[in-house]
């Protein structure tokens, strides 16, 4: 049942508003505001701790801790590609004053993550042993160009995205 609940979690973690951090204590300036947003493309990938600071800077994808690949950005009320805003989309986001940036989650099949879905001061997802106490996802098979959840074996726990379309196949790390 626990393991149901953090695969479940994985799937929702999209929902978890990941705000950019910033010195609005000091300057009275509402939460996300950060000048200027960070230089980051469509289809780069940022890794678990630079993503947790708010500081998404380019790493490249195939590295199991870049855990976040940046699929859409726009400007401060954009909606995120499942057509849902940024309080309430499937997608991780990072938002400015003047922009909002939407992140699907980058997992590499063999390895195993922490899903964070309740601390917005962390990473959704980090990299972690298998082995490890912390790891609760074991990405059994990533699949790019699909969403046929028919296609991941029996026994895991498919999540998808729609954009980039992109097939997970889950099981629990322990």
């Amino acid at each position: 049942m626990i393991t149901g609940a953090v695969i479940l979690g994985l799937s929702l973690v999209g929902g978890v508003v990941r705000a950019a951090d910033s010195s609005e204590a000091s300057s009275g300036r509402q939460p996300g505001h950060l000048d200027p947003a960070p230089t980051l493309s469509i289809g780069q990938c940022v890794a678990d701790s630079d993503f947790a600071n708010r500081d998404p800077k380019p790493t490249d994808c195939s590295n199991p801790s870049a855990v976040m690949e940046l699929v859409s950005r726009g400007g401060a009320n954009a909606d995120c590609p499942d057509g849902r805003g940024r309080d309430d989309t499937d997608y991780a986001t990072l938002f400015w004053d003047n922009e909002t940036m939407c992140f699907a989650a980058n997992l590499q099949g063999g390895y195993c993550y922490a899903v964070n879905t309740t601390d917005p001061s962390e990473s959704p997802f980090t990299l972690e042993l298998c082995s490890d106490p912390r790891a609760t996802v074991k990405v059994v098979q990533r699949l790019d160009g699909t969403t046929d959840a028919a296609q991941c074996p029996s026994r895991t726990k498919p999540v998808s995205y729609k954009q980039p379309a992109r097939l997970y196949c889950l099981k629990p790390a322990h």
